[in-house]
């Protein structure tokens, strides 16, 4: 492909051709006569030649390795194909790879597979939610809470871009959501906040609160200081106060006569 990292030779008949040849998603490509003329013009059957495949992956039966190959590349008949099987997943946690199982074909559910973290990760949360007439709107709502959800899991992360991605069933549901959740986004609270006195003898509420909730009970964010066991809420746009939890969250306001 244009732009593609290559390692070449010229051949006695000064043709290129690749050291190593790596086809991946090969699962895909069974009979595929565009690819197979491809490698043929690469001289694929004289080279080192990798198929990477995944039968969890695939959206048909996938073949034995040696009809796979053979159905790309015109190999030698008396050339043996071998087969490397990997069974340990490095980038996902157990969970994750626990949860992607349900939706594997039965090639890939049948096989041995690990993990090569021992940790089982976060849970899988699945949030369940009614629907109304605002549809788009209550989803950008919910996908808002989910994020609020993951910044309180990773507070040790400062910035999420590019680690998160939200994930639509077609491009239609993806335009629809694209406004509600912009605006949704921009009313994102810091994760922390803090507060201070200038009394000789500060309140109790004074201290650090790490956001516990985007939205309280009230609708506005809400934050949770574990030093107090207090509350900092916005009560209306710019009117914040601090209290005790009541209910789910929220806070019941209470009166404090020392200086801010």
């Amino acid at each position: 492909a244009a732009g593609a990292r290559r390692r070449l030779s010229l051949g006695a008949a000064q043709k290129c051709e690749y050291a190593l040849v790596v086809v991946d998603e090969a699962h895909h490509l069974t009979e595929d006569l565009q690819l197979r003329e491809q490698l043929a013009g690469v001289n694929a059957a004289e080279a080192t030649l990798v198929f990477l495949s995944d039968a969890s992956q695939a959206t048909e039966a996938t073949p034995d390795a040696e009809k796979l190959a053979r159905s790309l590349v015109n190999l030698p008949r008396d050339q043996a194909v071998a087969v490397a099987t990997l069974s340990e997943v490095v980038r996902s946690t157990k969970r994750i790879v626990a949860g992607a199982a349900a939706f594997q074909l039965d090639a890939g559910r049948k096989a041995e597979m690990s993990t090569y973290t021992a940790s089982p990760g976060p849970p899988l949360v699945a949030r369940i939610f009614p629907v109304e007439d605002d549809t788009d709107d209550i989803y950008a709502r919910e996908v808002v809470e989910a994020i609020a959800a993951i910044r309180r899991q990773l507070a040790d992360l400062d910035d999420l871009d590019d680690r998160v991605a939200v994930v639509g069933p077609d491009d239609a549901f993806v335009e629809r959501l694209r406004g509600p959740l912009d605006r949704a986004l921009d009313s994102f609270a810091p994760m922390s906040a803090t507060l201070a006195s200038t009394s000789d003898q500060p309140p109790a509420a004074c201290g650090t609160y790490v956001l516990d909730r985007e939205t309280g009970g009230i609708g506005g964010a809400a934050y949770y200081c574990a030093a107090n066991g207090l509350y900092l809420y916005e009560r209306s746009s710019g009117s914040w106060c601090v209290g005790k939890a009541h209910g789910d969250k929220s806070c019941k306001a209470y009166a404090l006569h020392k200086g801010w």
